[in-house]
């Protein structure tokens, strides 16, 4: 059971949605930084959401302040502002997740389930912040593979799974990854997964929105694919592209599509080449050096 502290203007409606959700006890709720921080001194929560505009201070500074004071209790800024440099900041300042408000609850119970237990040691905070960072970059990766039509931009992948552009930058930047390759690594794995779902060869053109000849070569070239075809599955994709370079991103891919598996949100497609209920993608245990 996680002990949960909101501190927010308006505490009463998250504090709701949180007690609706299992394995959480709301300990406390404050309206100001000054309560907030004496409160979490008094209840020692494992998690703590956090207002970016508390009144009075600035929700990087309550953070800031929060994290030297209960260094084991895990945050998440909670703000209806989408400027890039709060978030960066609030990264910095040891964040431990960031939701755009108002709150959705299935988008509250995926942070939640992200949270974790709280860190024991500053070396384990690291690792559990580098994990984390991994595991929400791969699940929406994988997140596009449904999509009927190409995500060609950055907004047409956000808009998709559910994220602003400013979320995806983030995340990218704090799983220490490319957002521009990031983007055409879960373009071709949606193509690779669609194709290996119909179970027959695709041309690249078909699955990539792409008119320029030589960008698409260059994509294909660096994704194990050539002009006629795709790679002949996921496995093949993930040990042959080049676009994303660490070994702990593409085994977090590999994690993330078989949870999709067992959960069979990974589908097969109909005749007209649209996803449907049924048999998953096939998909076989890398070798570690990958």
């Amino acid at each position: 059971m996680y002990r949960v502290l909101v501190i927010h203007r308006r505490p009463q409606q998250l504090a709701g949605s949180l007690a609706g959700l299992d394995g959480l006890c709301i300990v406390a709720t404050a309206t100001d930084a000054a309560k907030g921080l004496r409160t979490a001194m008094h209840f020692k929560p494992d998690i703590a959401f956090l207002d970016i505009a508390l009144p009075n201070t600035h929700g990087v500074h309550m953070l800031r302040d929060f994290r030297r004071l209960h260094p084991r209790t895990r945050c998440v800024l909670l703000t209806t502002f989408g400027a890039m440099c709060s978030a960066v900041d609030a990264i910095r300042e040891g964040l431990c997740d960031y939701l755009e408000q108002p709150v959705r609850g299935e988008i509250l119970r995926e942070v939640i389930a992200r949270v974790g237990p709280p860190p024991q040691t500053e070396a384990a905070a690291r690792l559990h912040s580098e994990v984390h960072a991994l595991a929400r970059w791969a699940g929406v990766v994988v997140g596009g593979i449904h999509s009927q039509s190409d995500l060609r931009t950055l907004r047409d992948w956000g808009r998709y799974v559910g994220r602003s552009e400013g979320t995806l930058r983030n995340w990218c930047r704090t799983a220490r990854l490319s957002t521009r390759r990031s983007l055409l690594f879960a373009r071709m794995l949606r193509a690779v997964v669609r194709q290996e779902a119909l179970g027959r060869p695709i041309a690249p053109g078909h699955m990539l929105d792409i008119v320029d000849r030589r960008t698409l070569v260059k994509l294909l070239t660096k994704s194990g694919s050539t002009l006629e075809r795709l790679p002949e599955g996921v496995n093949v994709f993930l040990r042959e592209q080049r676009l994303i370079d660490s070994a702990e991103a593409i085994a977090e891919v590999q994690r993330t599509l078989e949870q999709a598996m067992r959960s069979g949100k990974i589908e097969s497609a109909r005749a007209d080449g649209t996803l449907s209920g049924g048999v998953p993608v096939r998909l076989h245990r890398l070798p570690a050096s990958v």
